[in-house]
């Protein structure tokens, strides 16, 4: 139905907007000339905002908030995670709307229920809420999460600034030295799981560093043998974390794990099934124990095989794309490990 929105200078704006799809659309005129447009928004007061905000740069050609109408905090984190469902895979981004939601009631149990009312101060408090159950790093992924969830209403033009900006940093946060596995350690795991269902699983995660997820999705059209090559692909009910695809060479050692199979079946299975990722970390916790490896988990693997590339010399830039990581991330996480060498000295002139 149409609105008319009185604003504080002497100009008028009026607009309509309707519902259709379970989105609102504006249309509004401008010196005769019809606009009309997706607010990509199922929220009546951020769509409202949004015709506001073209409104204004059309209009006056330049964009001024009024904050005559307020925006939800719970309504953004929705917003957020509904334009950003294509952008993360599902495990992640059940993970950031886990945070903005304990983040929301902290909130609201403060008495805070729009976007406008949050200041440094309130989420200097939240911060030291968490530093009394959570270690500093995770307090800081969850900062960030909810710092992207501001600036993401700035670009929106539901706020002027975000405040998280003004945090102070997170002291006594240290940078983590990944645990991986020595050769014989190794030895130690893929001998204790020898015979059981997770046998070929941790053998593939010791000489390929896939993810677990990506193992237990992983089908036999995936593997080819003829080129000796893996595809990590997205499926339909599978995301690869970054989403990103991508290839990997397949080890002589894997060879047999996955010669003369063919077709769309799991290659790791228990009981004709697929493994469920929870069950198959704590069988393998429970086989590592009983050789004295009381420190590590699936994920461990991963951090070996990219650990163990580096170590043996193996280019940074090689592994990265191997393991799906970026190069500045890998050089940050395991650039201690790569050979002292001086490849400056490789220059001849």
């Amino acid at each position: 139905m149409p609105l008319r929105i009185q604003k504080k200078e002497k100009a008028k704006m009026d607009f309509g907007l309707h519902k259709r799809n379970r989105k609102w659309y504006y249309d509004f005129y401008i010196n005769n000339v019809r606009y009309r447009g997706s607010t990509k928004t199922s929220s009546r007061e951020l769509a409202i905002q949004f015709a506001r905000k073209i409104y204004n740069e059309l209009y006056l050609g330049k964009y001024e908030l009024k904050n005559n109408l307020k925006v939800k905090l719970e309504d953004i984190i929705q917003e957020y995670i509904f334009l950003n469902k294509n952008n993360f895979c599902k495990d992640w981004l059940q993970t950031k709307q886990w945070k903005l939601n304990n983040f929301l009631k902290y909130m609201t149990d403060q008495g805070i229920s729009y976007l406008d009312q949050i200041t440094v101060s309130h989420l200097e408090h939240y911060k030291a809420h968490l530093l009394d159950f959570r270690k500093p790093h995770t307090v800081k992924n969850t900062i960030t999460i909810i710092s992207t969830l501001l600036n993401f209403a700035v670009n929106l033009g539901y706020i002027n600034n975000n405040p998280a900006k003004k945090l102070n940093p997170i002291r006594g946060i240290q940078k983590n030295k990944q645990r991986f596995l020595s050769k014989e350690e190794i030895s130690k795991v893929l001998d204790v799981t020898k015979g059981t269902y997770l046998e070929n699983l941790v053998k593939a995660a010791v000489y390929t560093g896939m993810r677990r997820r990506e193992l237990l999705y992983l089908q036999y059209q995936d593997i080819d043998i003829c080129k000796m090559t893996i595809h990590i692909k997205n499926k339909q009910d599978f995301t690869i974390k970054s989403k990103g695809e991508r290839i990997l060479p397949l080890h002589k050692n894997l060879e047999s794990v996955f010669n003369g199979v063919n077709g769309d079946e799991y290659c790791f299975k228990k009981d004709g099934k697929i493994i469920h990722e929870d069950r198959a970390s704590r069988n393998f916790i429970e086989l590592v124990e009983k050789v004295g490896l009381t420190d590590i988990g699936l994920h461990t693997l991963r951090h070996t095989f990219i650990s163990q590339c580096l170590m043996a010399g193996i280019s940074i830039w090689e592994v990265a794309k191997w393991v799906g990581h970026s190069t500045a991330y890998m050089t940050e996480l395991y650039g201690h490990l790569c050979p002292k060498r001086r490849e400056v000295d490789r220059l001849d002139i």
